[in-house]
């Protein structure tokens, strides 16, 4: 009777846990494909050149970097080249600072625009940031000329 008992509740335990996961996995779900809002509907927050945009992260101006999160930034700069990554295009914008550049991830509305710019074109993004590791990352982005 004990083995019975015992039994049913490691049952119930893993048909909680398994529903629990299934549950937080439908929600990651739905947040990671949920549609984004368009950056052209966003209002600009700060025009900004690349090396102006990456001295605010210097030790100095740290605090500074941290109200252009989540907010709308445009970059007018020198286009140093262009990647496709899972399905993904990405400009890097080149600044003064040798290794630094301003990463800019695509919207999947930017093709034709994509196309029509080359290495070393001065170009301006406008996109949502999100912060930095090496360099300063720019999401949802759009081409503005």
């Amino acid at each position: 009777m004990n083995f019975n008992k015992k039994k049913k509740i490691s049952i119930n335990k893993l048909l909680t846990s398994g529903a629990i996961i299934l549950v937080l996995l439908t929600l990651v779900y739905l947040y990671t494909s949920r549609e984004q809002t368009p950056t052209q509907s966003y209002s600009t927050q700060a025009i900004l050149t690349p090396n102006e945009f990456i001295s605010l992260f210097d030790s100095v101006n740290s605090q500074n970097a941290k109200r252009f999160v989540d907010k709308a930034i445009e970059i007018k700069g020198s286009l140093k080249n262009v990647t496709l990554r899972e399905g993904k295009y990405t400009l890097f914008i080149d600044s003064d600072e040798k290794g630094r550049f301003i990463m800019c991830e695509m919207q999947a509305d930017q093709l034709e625009k994509i196309k029509n710019i080359k290495e070393d074109d001065i170009v301006t993004v406008k996109g949502i940031f999100k912060g930095v590791l090496l360099d300063a990352i720019l999401l949802n982005c759009i081409i503005i000329n």
